[in-house]
């Protein structure tokens, strides 16, 4: 009897350590789940700039539930890989320039990332436009030990500028 009592305990104490749930991060916790996700928006950022879709585009999560909204239309992975790559095409390359950027940690797996910005275009034709001011969503998930990107959202006014401008 004493047997089952010690095992009934022990199992309570262990379902209890591992779903509790609300347990805060800590600050280490954030600073860590920060520099990943920085790291992975600069090769974001890298490949946008670089007129790079693949590399612009590897963090972004293949799945039926990944959404990506731009001005108001709404597009599954699939759309923004058919509508982007295009567009990515007719790059010469693109300057951004963050004013502000933002980390929220909701739990140990996810990171919401905002930003304020100023993305400069040029274009092979020759022609630049520039998107500013910009704001940037990107809903970070941990899936298989990486982190991806599974929601995204931009809202920006572009203007057509001369290219010596930029």
């Amino acid at each position: 009897m004493k047997t089952k009592l010690i095992l009934l305990f022990i199992l309570s104490t262990v379902l209890s350590c591992c779903t509790s749930p609300g347990k805060p991060l800590s600050d280490t916790d954030k600073y860590l789940m920060k520099t990943d996700v920085k790291k992975i928006i600069n090769t974001i950022i890298k490949g946008c700039e670089e007129a790079k879709f693949e590399m612009a585009m590897a963090a972004f999560q293949d799945s039926p539930d990944f959404r990506y909204i731009v001005n108001g239309s709404i597009f599954t992975y699939r759309d923004v890989v058919s509508e982007m790559k295009p567009m990515f095409d007719l790059l010469s390359n693109q300057k951004v320039t963050l004013f502000t950027e933002d980390f929220s940690f909701p739990d140990n797996s996810t990171v919401l990332y905002t930003s304020g910005s100023r993305w400069e275009m040029n274009y092979k034709d020759g022609h630049s436009t520039i998107a500013e001011p910009m704001a940037w969503f990107l809903l970070f998930k941990k899936i298989d030990n990486k982190w991806k990107v599974i929601y995204g959202v931009e809202s920006y006014f572009e203007k057509n500028v001369e290219a010596k401008t930029i």
